[in-house]
């Protein structure tokens, strides 16, 4: 800052800090008050929530461990046939884990060849 030299360059430098100020008290209130909601819990569950949704690689995987755990089910379902026996329904959750474990593994190839039977139907 330059040496004020008369009152009136001494009144002038005041209100231009004073402006300064000012302009500099508006930002942080606005960067205060962003800050304020960004922390609030809800807001970060929102980001978090977002961030997933719209990641590429959690979509896939998301997609393949809903087809794994549809097919699983869909196979113990078959398995069971809705018997009472105990030993039916070990062997139907076995299946279930198989089943799902190998779908999830295979999710890519699985959609590719789904993607395929679908092209020729529709031809």
């Amino acid at each position: 800052m330059e040496i004020c030299k008369n009152t009136t360059d001494l009144k002038n430098a005041i209100l231009h800090l004073e402006e300064m100020k000012f302009d500099q008290e508006a930002v942080l209130k606005v960067q205060f008050f962003q800050m304020y909601e960004n922390s609030k819990p809800i807001n970060i569950i929102k980001h978090t929530l977002s961030d997933i949704v719209n990641s590429p690689e959690i979509k896939s995987d998301l997609s393949s461990i809903v087809l794994g755990k549809a097919s699983g089910y869909l196979a113990e379902k078959l398995v069971t046939l809705n018997s009472n026996n105990p030993f039916t329904k070990i062997t139907g959750l076995v299946v279930e884990m198989l089943v799902s474990k190998n779908v999830i593994e295979n999710a890519s190839e699985i959609k590719t060849f789904g993607g395929k039977i679908m092209d020729k139907l529709l031809k």
